[in-house]
């Protein structure tokens, strides 16, 4: 299979999962919906040459984002201030409130709000947008748009859900001004490996990218490791970008790791039943839906988003709650879906009470 990255035909099959949920963060209104779930499969390639993964097994076709699609992370106070740092890092590297930014792939405009809060001029891209600020267009950003002036192109967690991302950024880089500024966050694919985190690979994510093959788009950029090392970005001028991406001397990579993760969870998941999932985000649904498909173990999942409360995830079924609700379930055993946040959530625990609770965390 031709790499989607560097166009060449080094590529291996590293990883399967069979048939998973096509949107990880669409809930649905009944348990009847959403074990009706569009699914699709999943099966992870490697590139020998530029250390790209991809899905071979993607088809863009299903994915239609809208309203429906809940993705929010900021109501954690965690991630608020992980995102005020983003911002301390732009301004480290001189954007300031006279720098025009654009975010492609704003999502709810979350991000959008922090900058416009510390004075920046920005405005975002998104199709899945719904709230009424003049500033955000419920759009791609396309050939109309071109010319417009932009100082800083921001993707935050956009290009994993793009099949073609050279080809993306290269389009980006047409219809930007000269030596715009591109700054691109993803996961770390490296992270992914390291913690055998089978809960971070998932449909809607067509693509994984290394460090190696993230800065092999660029003939410079600077690049780094965020948000405990789940995250990475690269800052670089679009002037930088190559028209094909770099070989790369990354060691093969072997994920048969995975699929031993999966089962000793699936047992984890049966010895400790009737348990709690806490994060009913990518991760959440991913982990249930692959331990406890038929949504007999996992007695809910928690979730701070109070537009997810009272809906359930896709597939597996599992309804979501809020963390007030926890008191009132046969759970003792709760599961963080997400280390960076177990200091926030024991503490949330504690307030409610709850402090009882046995508290679990993936990865560890």
């Amino acid at each position: 299979m031709k790499c989607p990255l560097c166009q060449q035909n080094q590529t291996q099959s590293i990883y399967q999962a069979g048939l998973t949920p096509v949107f990880q963060n669409k809930v649905y209104a009944s348990q009847e919906q959403a074990r009706k779930a569009a699914c699709g499969p999943v099966e992870l390639f490697a590139c020998q040459n530029c250390s790209y993964v991809f899905n071979g097994r993607f088809d863009y076709g299903l994915m239609q984002y809208d309203g429906d699609y809940q993705n929010e992370q900021a109501h954690s106070p965690t991630f608020d201030r992980y995102l005020n740092s983003l911002i301390d890092l732009l301004q480290s590297r001189g954007f300031d409130k006279q720098s025009k930014i654009i975010e492609v792939g704003c999502g709810k405009g979350t991000f959008l709000s922090k900058l416009w809060q510390r004075g920046f001029d920005a405005e975002g891209f998104d199709t899945a947008y719904e709230g009424d600020d003049p500033r955000v267009q419920r759009e791609y950003f396309s050939d109309k748009h071109r010319g417009r002036e932009v100082d800083l192109l921001i993707l935050r967690h956009t290009l994993e859900h793009i099949s073609e991302p050279l080809a993306f950024l290269q389009n980006l880089a047409d219809l930007c001004p000269p030596a715009t500024q591109i700054y691109i966050e993803v996961p770390a694919f490296e992270w992914i490996v390291n913690k055998r985190a089978f809960w971070d690979v998932f449909y809607e994510h067509c693509n994984y990218f290394t460090k190696a093959s993230l800065m092999g788009m660029f003939d410079k950029a600077e690049h780094g490791f965020l948000f405990g090392d789940q995250y990475m970005y690269v800052l670089a001028s679009l002037d930088d970008l190559r028209g094909s991406a770099s070989a790369s001397t990354e060691p093969e990579m072997e994920l048969q790791l995975l699929q031993q993760e999966i089962r000793r969870y699936r047992q984890f998941v049966s010895d400790h039943a009737p348990m709690l999932v806490w994060g009913a985000g990518a991760k959440g649904s991913t982990f249930a839906n692959l331990t406890d498909p038929d949504g007999k173990l996992i007695e809910a999942v928690v979730d701070i988003n109070a537009k997810k409360a009272g809906a359930f995830l896709a597939g597996s079924g599992q309804p979501i709650i809020q963390p007030e609700q926890i008191a009132a379930t046969a759970a003792s055993n709760i599961l963080i879906m997400n280390e960076n946040y177990k200091k926030e959530i024991e503490a949330q625990l504690q307030q409610l009470g709850l402090g009882d609770r046995q508290v679990y965390t993936l990865g560890l």
